[in-house]
């Protein structure tokens, strides 16, 4: 088991020194010369949450918590720290601890909670990760969505685009997220995880064209498919796929 030493304070005072680096950029009313500043402020935080207008601001409150939470992980008081810290991340970013299993006490019934009554399926949330979701058909097959799994981004896989999500049986999906979850089929016992699938797409108002998935290992995998947004109802939009001269041929047309 990994334990901080107090005799190599190294780490700590490291930390300190950073954080009244940010607080002296961050707040323009924090003087550098008030000696033992950061050291006050969380000795007399103590257990208590910070209030945003204490101590010199927001921002300041915010890296006081930040070196405070950095602290206790680094003292080793808790155990294991880079196990504590990873369980930290984990909370923070709203992840589950162990595995999601198919325990009916987790999952909720979305026909009682919101309403969603479908003829071919029903829909469940899972209670321990609000982005999963479980559909079982009336035929008994059963499938799950991650519905935070899925990032669209241009060539430059750096920017992110959001395109128009259209309703379809209780879901707000695009194509891209629907061809991850065709390729990627999520199983129980499902561990979420940050990470995300890449899809590297062209977006034009009713234009979608998917080019390219880069996989949660950074492996790219092709797809080139093509839809266009219909109308096929009054008020109801849906991605429909096309093939690729009539995708280039609206395309043209359009001016783009």
């Amino acid at each position: 088991m990994t334990r901080y030493q107090k005799k190599d304070n190294i780490n700590n005072t490291w930390a300190e020194k950073e954080i009244k680096r940010a607080i002296e950029l961050a707040d323009p009313d924090y003087t550098p010369r008030k000696v033992g500043f950061v050291e006050r402020a969380l000795e007399k935080m103590g257990n208590n949450s910070l209030k945003k207008d204490e101590f010199l601001g927001y921002e300041t409150a915010c890296y006081l918590t930040a070196l405070n939470a950095f602290r206790e992980i680094e003292s080793g008081d808790f155990g294991n720290t880079s196990f504590t810290r990873d369980t930290l991340i984990r909370l923070m970013d709203g992840l589950p601890l162990t595995p999601i299993d198919d325990d009916p006490e987790i999952w909720i019934n979305m026909d009682d909670e919101r309403g969603w009554k479908y003829p071919t399926h029903t829909v469940f949330r899972s209670a321990r990760y609000f982005h999963l979701y479980k559909i079982v058909l009336k035929n008994g097959e059963v499938r799950y969505e991650d519905a935070r799994s899925v990032l669209l981004v241009d060539d430059s896989e750096k920017v992110i685009l959001k395109p128009l999500l259209c309703l379809e049986n209780g879901f707000y999906n695009n194509p891209a997220e629907i061809i991850v979850n065709e390729l990627f089929p999520i199983s129980l016992p499902y561990i979420p995880s940050k990470e995300q699938f890449k899809v590297v797409c062209f977006y034009s108002d009713d234009l979608f064209w998917v080019k390219r998935i880069i996989d949660k290992s950074g492996n790219a995998i092709a797809i080139n498919r093509y839809y266009q947004l219909i109308l096929d109802a009054p008020k109801h939009m849906a991605w429909v796929e096309i093939g690729k001269t009539k995708y280039y041929r609206r395309l043209k047309n359009k001016g783009e």
